[in-house]
């Protein structure tokens, strides 16, 4: 009786070679999440450390921050740079809503005069961070980098970001019931 030699790969064979791809592509593709989120972070840290040395630039040339005011003459926060287009509750040009208030958004002197003494500042897009209050139900949502000259001379300089996140630079203050850190820069 002849034996048939057969050529090829078992089942067994070919599901294990998938197996094995597929492990390697779930790793891959966590890595490369990760680095995608790393650089980003970078990028954001980088834009928060060119704010912070223009205002304090500024406050040597002029003797105090811009004012952060909005077309009624209100101190608000001010977006800094970047594009803030209408996203989720926020209007084209807001970063900072909160329970349907607006507390932040484009003052475009602000940028103008930074401008003044640099001349090239940081244009992000900027991602929108959406939190609900676990205890109130307020919404709450942020984006970008933002600026309050408070009473003068003072101003502060933060952003939010999801999570019990590590600040890059400032003092950082975590809200559990909105999962979310402000990371925050007092300029004296």
């Amino acid at each position: 009786m002849k034996t048939r030699k057969q050529n090829g790969f078992t089942i067994v064979e070919l599901l294990i070679v998938v197996v094995v791809i597929a492990i390697l592509a779930a790793i891959t593709l966590v890595t490369y999440n990760g680095i995608q989120q790393r650089a980003q972070n970078t990028q954001f840290l980088s834009a928060f450390d060119t704010y912070e040395k223009a205002l304090r630039l500024y406050k040597i040339t002029y003797g105090e921050y811009p004012r952060a005011v909005n077309g009624s003459g209100q101190n608000m926060y001010s977006c800094l740079g970047g594009n803030y287009p209408a996203a989720g509750n926020l209007a084209a040009d807001q970063c900072f809503k909160s329970g349907g208030l607006v507390l932040g958004e484009k003052v475009p002197t602000v940028d103008v005069e930074l401008r003044k003494v640099v001349n090239q500042l940081p244009a992000l897009n900027y991602p929108l961070l959406s939190d609900t209050d676990a205890d109130s139900g307020i919404v709450t949502q942020s984006r970008g980098i933002m600026f309050q000259s408070e009473l003068p001379p003072n101003a502060i300089l933060f952003y939010f970001t999801t999570g019990d996140a590590p600040c890059g630079r400032g003092a950082k203050v975590y809200d559990a019931a909105t999962n979310t850190s402000s990371c925050r820069i007092d300029l004296p």
